[in-house]
């Protein structure tokens, strides 16, 4: 006997439909596990190359059946992934409250004035510096809704001054390495420069030819909140 050509081609259906099936119920079971599935974090620019390589060390240990994704973008756009189902979570700066957001603080961050340093510096390094003093600074920064530049020219605002922009650049490592060419400064969380690749070799430099950057810390009262949170869909 042999099968007909309609035959062939309904066996070929019967054991993809099979195998589905199989698919399915592996799934289910795993599901009940609870160590299974797709997940799908966003994260800040400014973290994804510090926290990337850990998180997921972390999540095949911890849920070796399961399978984790990772997308990067600003924290106002990260919010409206939540609520349309791309991302399952996020980490995200500054994040207003919403009846649709479960939103877990994590930790209070600090902003930095990041300045190219001078091979041959004549005075001695400041360890912060004012927000009216800042406004006089043309700062390389991205352009709007970016949570960095919000909290810039908001905490400029509380003092009556606005934000000087130099250039709107929204990838954080060109940011920091047009800092370093000296066209511009910077405001970045401290992470964010000890993430780049020009973090350890300026670190390895001597300390009586630096040729690192100056971090200089805003004042924390006045430049308002820079709080990292973690944020759900709420159930």
């Amino acid at each position: 006997m042999a099968l007909t050509d309609a035959g062939t081609r309904l066996l070929e259906h019967t054991r993809g439909i099979l195998l589905q099936v199989g698919r399915a119920r592996q799934d289910l079971e795993d599901q009940k596990n609870g160590d299974s599935g797709h997940f799908v974090l966003g994260l800040p620019p400014s973290l994804g190359r510090s926290v990337t390589v850990p998180l997921v060390k972390a999540f095949g240990r911890l849920l070796p059946n399961a399978s984790l994704a990772t997308v990067e973008g600003l924290s106002a756009y990260m919010l409206e992934w939540l609520n349309v189902g791309r991302v399952d979570c996020a980490l995200v700066y500054n994040a207003p409250a919403s009846p649709t957001i479960d939103l877990q603080p994590l930790l209070d961050d600090q902003l930095f004035l990041v300045a190219p340093l001078s091979p041959t510096p004549t005075r001695k390094a400041r360890k912060s510096i004012t927000l009216t003093e800042l406004a006089d600074h043309p700062l390389i920064i991205p352009s709007r809704p970016h949570s960095i530049r919000m909290s810039v020219e908001n905490a400029l605002a509380g003092v009556d001054r606005k934000i000087r922009v130099a250039h709107e650049i929204e990838c954080i490592p060109a940011v920091i390495d047009l800092v370093r060419q000296g066209l511009g400064f910077g405001v970045l969380p401290l992470n964010a420069v000890k993430s780049t690749q020009w973090a350890t070799k300026f670190g390895s430099c001597p300390s009586s030819h630096p040729s690192s950057r100056r971090r200089f810390p805003l004042p924390p009262r006045r430049s308002g909140p820079w709080d990292l949170s973690c944020a759900r869909r709420s159930t």
